[in-house]
């Protein structure tokens, strides 16, 4: 009688293919994985840069409310339109805006320009515009747009009494 040993076990071939369509599997899982990371990354970048905006625009609302109209010359904004000084209710000195070197500074009555934005985002184009109050009633306004990072953002702060 002769005896015939099976062995159990994969041959090569088998290995080699079990490894491949491992290797695909996770090759998958990364790139999946890799988008996922991605899409947070800018999202969070969405976001910060969304915050800074916000913070500039109510930093913007706050000296637009409050303005001192008993003065003949409340808000002044130059022709070049770069520039905002607000004359506010209770401080001895204007409130200012500005850019300088990617950044929109407050000068809040201190007689010192202080930095709106953080460094990880670039302010562009910072420009105001003065509009009149109309003949049907509407009061003056201050429309104010700018860049961060790319991101068009604009307000327009009715002044009312």
């Amino acid at each position: 009688m002769s005896k015939f040993s099976h062995e159990n076990g994969f041959t090569i071939i088998e290995v080699l293919i079990y490894i491949a369509l491992f290797s695909l599997l996770m090759a998958g899982v990364i790139v999946s994985v890799y988008s996922v990371i991605e899409a947070t990354d800018r999202s969070n970048i969405k976001v910060l840069i969304s915050d800074e905006a916000n913070f500039v625009l109510r930093k913007i609302n706050w000296a637009l409310t409050g303005i001192d109209l008993s003065n003949p010359t409340p808000i002044i904004i130059p022709p070049e339109g770069d520039e905002l000084s607000v004359d506010k209710y209770g401080l001895s000195q204007r409130v200012k805006f500005r850019l300088v070197n990617e950044n929109i500074e407050i000068d809040p009555g201190i007689g010192v320009f202080l930095a709106l934005d953080s460094d990880s985002v670039k302010a562009a184009t910072l420009s105001f515009e003065y509009i009149p109050p109309s003949a049907t009633g509407q009061p003056p306004a201050v429309k104010t747009n700018f860049y961060l990072n790319d991101f068009y953002y604009e307000t327009t702060k009715f002044i009312r009494k």
